[in-house]
């Protein structure tokens, strides 16, 4: 088991919003676990039973007590760090909105009659997280025995690129899972491209001491086309200096001259989300 519990971002504000959005998605589900009445906002339903409303309640509701804390805990790893870079209103509608566009992806392609809960869009958090931080190390603690226990850090792009995987496969292989998969795999894309979208129009920057994953990407791309230059240079000056040596030193004229050297997410019960 892996289990990410912190990350190394710095933040300029408190993760007000964030911490409020914890709350209220726990008192929530406080209400959701105890009554029936509340399936109706709680719970996203396909066909008849759909409501508004559910493309949002759905996010607060949980199937029990481990999928309620699982999901807060990835949501307060991640979430504080975009919140603080976001600003509250704007990191709350960024969450509504990775909410309900997965909900409309999976009342078109989903495989369950109902789902409820906020993974997906904690997916879409995470997916943000890439974008902004994508080389700051993220601590994970792992338990496979008792004596096989620990933790270490490792930079967020490898955490993130893991669970994705993990729900392609499990949509791939899973058939009639409990797990929203498709919530998950959605979310992500559509957190990853808000994020994305908001730098591009420079609605937010990065500051000095941090790197995109876009500058991530252009810097490694500078990397290697400065040193494919260095290569050419170094590869031309040595053709040039292996002519030199053969004018200098001609060959006999009966020996053929050699040429330069060359450079180098089921069934009736709702799927959990």
């Amino acid at each position: 088991m892996f289990f990410p519990y912190s990350v190394d971002v710095p933040m300029e504000r408190r993760p007000i919003a964030n911490w409020l959005l914890i709350a209220a998605t726990v008192i929530g589900s406080i209400f959701f676990f105890g009554s029936e009445d509340f399936d109706h906002v709680f719970v996203l339903y396909r066909g008849e039973d759909f409501r508004i409303i559910q493309l949002l309640g759905s996010l607060i509701g949980h199937a029990g007590w481990a999928h309620l804390l699982g999901n807060m805990a990835f949501l307060f790893v991640f979430g504080n760090a975009i919140n603080a870079k976001l600003g509250h209103v704007l990191y709350l509608l960024v969450y509504a909105a990775i909410g309900i566009v997965e909900g409309l992806v999976w009342l078109v392609v989903g495989n369950s009659e109902a789902t409820l809960g906020a993974s997906g869009a904690i997916m879409g958090i995470i997916g943000a997280f890439l974008v902004m931080y994508p080389r700051n190390d993220v601590s994970v603690y792992f338990w496979f025995t008792l004596a096989w226990k620990g933790t270490f850090e490792i930079s967020a792009y490898w955490v993130v690129l893991t669970y994705v995987a993990f729900d392609i496969w499990g949509l791939v292989s899973s058939g009639d899972s409990a797990v929203n998969y498709v919530a998950h795999i959605v979310g992500a894309i559509t957190g990853f491209g808000i994020m994305s979208g908001l730098l591009a129009t420079k609605i937010i920057t990065s500051d000095s001491d941090e790197m995109t994953l876009f500058e991530v990407l252009k810097d490694n791309s500078a990397s290697k086309k400065a040193a494919a230059g260095r290569r050419a240079r170094r590869g031309g000056k040595k053709n040039s200096d292996d002519s030199e040596d053969w004018t200098r030193f001609p060959a006999p004229s009966d020996a053929p001259r050699s040429s330069p050297p060359a450079s180098r997410q089921g069934g009736s019960k709702p799927g959990r989300n």
